[in-house]
């Protein structure tokens, strides 16, 4: 959670330098009159509601399964445009609602969570890989939406729809901060009271062991992609209330990367394995915070991608940095590199507002930007990369019976009651993403009719060294 929380910092002492009402808070009257809530904290809190729900749904697909679901967007399109079709009936104007808002929303829900189902399948049970498999409906998606209401883009007079993605009669607070909320504490329920989140993590670090263990891997793939499907369906709920209406090829326009790179932000592996849900629900908020914070400078949506390629190249090197396991010199090095690092970004950020300042070209910033960012990035990567493989390395041991790491490694029995034979037997099993090593128990002939059984124990290494 170190990563995402760097960022967040970085971002809050570049607005309070840049300028310090940017974190101004106000009451002021909406358009029907309520006095609600105004500024850019309140506005980052509203507009990251939808992609933190997906946030938790993508770390549970991409713990459990080592790939990404591309197809949110296009999925938030379909849902949205089943709760509009519902609410309107035939009619696409209607002067009154045609059902209840609670059947639009479980309406949108089951189809969410069956395209989820069809998505799941593909990835779970034919093994096609994550992001060719959510190809098909990212590419579909949104001609389905618009069949889906016969090309029409239908609209909602009846105020009360507004509520869930605008301000509630009397409640100053936007209504989809609530909702966000609410899918959060359901997430922390879901992990705490279920095995869903170390099921999830043991398939995605290593399915052959987990089988072993009694877990199905397809089935926890396939649930995983069934509970984004109903993130789907809430974000995409979240999305046609703002507006009361739906434009199919605009509506969450490439919300499924900024989603990918929430979960990366989160400092979890886009290889599956060991994750940190609210991580990502954090990387969430520091997108929309850089959002709004470009924004607040004028820079234009198109040059945004930009940007948000610059903290791609960032969070690589940080990667980088976390994977060296290095020495405590070393380590000292780079946090000093990295102090190097903030400070030239900084010098960086004061030269492009002073060309903001003197009109410069919105598009020659983002360039020059681009260009220094990569140049000095490469620079300290090649340091970083030099200093993991010549610096003093640390591995960490694990003694099981008096046996150690090595033996693991190299397949050998270990038997878990010590020398003399007594107890169970740990078999190794090296996980597919990096240092994470699985050791599967088994039964033991022991004197004693002692057992040593383990179910599962996932050991995570900064580095093994052969």
């Amino acid at each position: 959670i170190f990563i995402p929380l760097a960022a967040l910092l970085l971002l809050i002492v570049f607005n309070f330098i840049a300028d310090p009402s940017f974190f101004a808070i106000t009451l002021k009257e909406n358009s029907l009159g309520d006095l609600v809530l105004t500024g850019n904290l309140i506005t980052i809190l509203d507009n990251a509601s939808e992609l933190v729900i997906l946030a938790i749904g993508m770390t549970l697909v991409t713990a459990a399964s080592g790939g990404q679901d591309i197809s949110v967007g296009s999925a938030i399109a379909i849902a949205g445009s089943v709760v509009l079709r519902v609410l309107c009936g035939t009619n696409s104007r209607p002067d009154t609602l045609q059902a209840p808002i609670l059947v639009a929303f479980l309406a949108c829900c089951v189809v969410s969570m069956l395209f989820g189902a069809f998505n799941g399948t593909l990835v779970a049970v034919f093994k096609i890989q994550p992001m060719v498999a959510t190809l098909i409906l990212y590419t579909a998606g949104r001609s389905i939406a618009a069949w889906i209401n016969n090309n029409e883009l239908p609209m909602i007079s009846d105020p009360s729809f507004a509520y869930y993605g605008n301000f509630l009669p009397g409640v100053a607070v936007p209504t989809p901060i609530f909702i966000a909320v609410i899918c959060m504490i359901l997430a922390w329920a879901l992990l705490r009271f279920t095995n869903i989140g170390l099921y999830s993590q043991a398939v995605g670090i290593n399915a052959s062991a987990a089988r072993l263990n009694g877990i199905h891997p397809q089935f926890v793939k396939f649930l995983t992609y069934v509970i984004l499907g109903l993130c789907v369906a809430v974000a995409g709920f979240i999305k046609v209330s703002r507006f009361s209406t739906i434009n199919y090829s605009v509506v969450a326009k490439d919300i499924e990367m900024d989603a990918i790179l929430a979960v990366a932000l989160g400092g979890n592996a886009l290889s599956g394995g060991k994750f940190n849900i609210w991580a990502s629900v954090l990387g969430a908020y520091v997108i929309q915070f850089l959002t709004t914070t470009l924004f607040k400078f004028n820079v234009v949506s198109s040059a945004l991608p930009a940007y948000k390629a610059v903290v791609v190249i960032i969070l690589v090197v940080v990667v980088m940095m976390t994977a060296a396991a290095v020495s405590v010199v070393v380590i000292v090095i780079m946090v000093v590199v990295m102090m190097v690092l903030v400070l030239l970004i900084l010098i960086i950020v004061v030269i492009l507002i002073v060309m903001m300042a003197a009109g410069a070209d919105a598009v020659l910033i983002v360039m020059m930007m681009v260009v220094m960012m990569l140049f000095l990035l490469v620079l300290v990567g090649a340091l970083l990369v030099g200093l993991g493989r010549h610096g003093d390395q640390l591995g960490l041991e694990v003694v099981l019976g008096g046996h150690g790491l090595q033996d693991l490694l190299t397949g050998q029995s270990v038997p878990c009651g010590g020398d003399d034979g007594g107890g169970g037997v740990f078999l190794a099993q090296q996980g597919h993403s990096g240092g994470d090593l699985l050791l599967r128990g088994g039964l033991g002939a022991a004197e004693d009719d002692a057992a040593c059984v383990a179910d599962l124990v996932v050991v995570e290494l900064a580095e093994v060294l052969h």
